[in-house]
């Protein structure tokens, strides 16, 4: 549990620099591509739906 505490605090500098060491930008440009088409597929089924 200590590990979420120590996340909790990283500064936005320490935050981008273990982006950067452990995730490529094209690995994160990927995931974030995904995330964002999951997110409108998902928002496309739900105006689809009936209204009651």
């Amino acid at each position: 549990m200590g590990s979420t505490i120590q996340l909790a605090k990283l500064t936005q500098k320490q935050v981008e620099y273990i982006q950067c060491k452990y995730f490529s930008d094209e690995e994160l440009k990927l995931q974030i591509e995904s995330l964002q088409s999951s997110l409108v597929t998902e928002e496309r089924e739900y105006e689809g739906r009936p209204e009651f």
